[in-house]
């Protein structure tokens, strides 16, 4: 408890999802969703300008833990892509999104929510 006999948190919240080792508000899950969202379609400047709306000055830190602990890879020319737990995290994202009916991101998500993601061939991954 703290000073004012609040209880600590011990873990994330209902409303917050821990990533990266940090603890995401439900507005930061919808711009971390449009951000991986906007790399899943190969547009890297779209996912940059995400991260920066959603984290502000973190988003440079946070873009280097995404790669670090699996969610992101490098590839050819070492452009950005979502790796399969990146895949996975997105699709996390926009059924918690869609579930809590918040309208933020639901809109992105319909594919997602079938649990079959494509890549921008339209080929299932």
């Amino acid at each position: 408890m703290d000073p004012l006999g609040v209880p600590a948190r011990i873990g994330p919240s209902y409303d917050e999802e821990k990533v990266c080792g940090m603890r995401l508000d439900p507005e930061q899950q919808g711009w971390l969703a449009r951000a991986l969202a906007a790399l899943h379609t190969g547009d890297e400047k779209r996912f940059e300008d995400s991260l920066w709306l959603g984290f502000g000055d973190q988003w440079q830190p946070l873009k280097v833990a995404l790669v670090r602990q699996g969610y992101l890879q490098n590839g050819d020319g070492r452009a950005l892509s979502l790796a399969e737990r990146g895949e996975q995290l997105l699709v996390k994202l926009a059924r918690d999104d869609a579930s809590s009916k918040s309208g933020s991101i639901a809109g992105l998500s319909d594919s997602m929510l079938n649990g079959t993601l494509r890549d921008t061939t339209g080929k299932p991954r």
